[in-house]
């Protein structure tokens, strides 16, 4: 699946066996994130992790449901160009 939300930035998810993976790219401007909500059709989650231009980004998440949220520990900023990426098991 991918949507795009004003040109701004894209947002891709395939899907694999039990991995689940998101992918926030930038195509202008920036955006600071500081908690972001997501969702699987996986029953229980065993981690989240996530990747910011190749660096892991400490975080929280709680799942309520097929609902992940996701809570970064400090925000994170993504520039023009750079990624954030979000893998689910």
């Amino acid at each position: 699946m991918q949507l795009y939300f004003a040109k701004k930035l894209s947002f891709t998810q395939p899907f694999k066996a039990q991995v689940r993976s998101s992918e926030i790219q930038l195509k202008y401007g920036s955006l600071s994130l500081s908690a972001i909500s997501l969702q699987t059709d996986l029953n229980k989650i065993k981690s989240v992790s996530v990747m910011h231009e190749g660096k892991p980004v400490a975080i929280s998440y709680k799942q309520d449901k097929s609902d992940i949220a996701i809570s970064f520990t400090n925000p994170v900023a993504i520039s023009v160009n750079q990624s954030l990426q979000i893998k689910i098991t």
